[in-house]
């Protein structure tokens, strides 16, 4: 996720009070904590600037403290429930309860809410937006009657993954923190957002392509079981992993040969 400096809201973008804005990471901070905790250098690295080290992931004045706390919540949950649990043995089968659509629902709206303020997006695209952010926007603040409305998935990218073709494996992505709102222009204007959050993708479709293949994937909003295998085939996950790629090439280029030393003997 590249940084933003002109994101500059004077009152809450989900409740929508003019109470005190809290800089909010987009993607929870326990994250970032993890893949600190587990880099070579001990510090985080983006792609606009691999050379500069980072403690933190991105923050921007997006929501109050009163609406934190609800995100905070379901962020403690998911972490204890499943995020551990992936990231110390590639678990990919989970029981779960009405958190865990409340917590991706929150990740991706975060997205969402930054990407309609600094994108360039087509009208057609941007109607759509606004309409998702709206329900997910009622849906955060305790209108649980919208949870079927919002298509949420949670995708695992265990460390043996890897992509022959994108040269991206599940190790790479479980040391990263990004997300993306995406779109197609077609007839049918198929959009969605992805969040990587340290190797587990948390997905919203806007306007899914009915011919994809998600199988495994589906959150529901009442709880479930996340099993294994899971299989995607889907646009939305191939230029997910491109975009991936390309900041990920772009970063590697511009890395200094100290810093790749640095890398290279840990």
């Amino acid at each position: 996720m590249l940084k933003i400096n002109n994101i500059k809201n004077k009152i809450c973008r989900l409740c929508k009070k003019n109470s005190p804005i809290k800089n909010s990471h987009i993607v929870p901070a326990f994250v970032a904590r993890a893949i600190r905790k587990s880099s070579p250098t001990g510090y985080l690295r983006f792609s606009d600037n691999p050379n500069k080290r980072e403690q933190d992931s991105d923050t921007y004045p997006l929501i109050c403290l009163a609406c934190e706390e609800l995100f905070s919540k379901k962020e403690k949950i998911f972490c204890e429930n499943i995020f551990n649990d992936f990231r110390s043995s590639d678990k990919t089968n989970f029981l779960y309860g009405d958190w865990l659509h409340y917590f991706v629902t929150s990740v991706t709206w975060r997205t969402l809410v930054l990407d309609i303020q600094t994108l360039n997006i087509p009208d057609k695209v941007l109607k759509n937006f606004e309409c998702t952010l709206t329900i997910m926007q009622e849906y955060l603040l305790g209108q649980n009657n919208l949870a079927n409305l919002i298509d949420n998935h949670l995708v695992f990218v265990p460390s043996c993954a890897h992509s022959n073709e994108l040269v991206l494996s599940g190790t790479a992505l479980k040391q990263a923190i990004y997300g993306y709102t995406l779109w197609k222009l077609n007839s049918y204007a198929h959009s969605g957002v992805i969040v990587n959050v340290g190797g587990i993708l948390c997905v919203t479709h806007i306007n899914l392509n009915k011919n994809d293949l998600w199988r495994n994937t589906k959150v529901l909003p009442l709880g479930g079981k996340l099993i294994s295998p899971q299989e995607v085939n889907s646009w939305l996950i191939g230029d997910f992993l491109s975009t991936t790629v390309e900041h990920k090439n772009t970063g590697s280029k511009n890395l200094s040969e100290k810093q790749r030393a640095v890398i290279m003997k840990k």
